[in-house]
């Protein structure tokens, strides 16, 4: 009997950790796999000499309104910088329903010929886990996409 309080009072205690270990790895696998999106997107521009974008898709054919639903990435051969009709789309990666993904400056990453930002400006995506409590330190990510095109990831506290 007092095993059996004792592993339930250790359990009390490591449940919270190992919840939070979980919310780290699901936040870390999937701010480098939209690091690796804008990373394959600005390639894409480079490497085709033509305009690439990355923009938020629930169904990987089209782009969408909200980023937790996905994203994607594809060739912008005609350069409005929209995802239109021939376009090839390059990946597709499913978003993830225990994260928040939301974004600044525009719902879509375009990046020109020479992989930098076609707007020209810095645009900030920010992911953290949905049931994050404000002010929860380490459980955010803000991956800025700078106008030159490189890509910074730092953490921060929930809001």
């Amino acid at each position: 009997m007092v095993v059996v309080v004792v592993l339930a009072i250790l359990a009390a205690i490591a449940f919270p950790s190992f919840k939070s270990v979980i919310q780290q790895t699901q936040l870390t696998t999937q701010a480098n796999s939209l690091v690796a999106g804008l990373a394959l997107a600005r390639s894409e521009a480079i490497r085709t000499i033509q305009a690439s974008g990355l923009c938020p898709s629930a169904d990987g054919s089209s782009c969408a309104a909200g980023w937790s639903g996905g994203w994607l990435v594809w060739d912008d051969t005609n350069g409005d910088g929209v995802l239109s009709a021939g376009e090839p789309v390059v990946r597709y990666e499913a978003g993830n329903d225990r994260l928040q993904l939301s974004g600044t400056g525009g719902a879509v990453v375009n990046f020109d010929s020479r992989g930098r930002r076609a707007s020209g400006v810095d645009q900030v995506l920010s992911l953290q886990p949905v049931d994050c409590a404000s002010g929860a330190t380490g459980l955010r990510r803000d991956i800025t996409v700078a106008a030159t095109g490189s890509v910074k990831v730092v953490s921060g506290a929930c809001s």
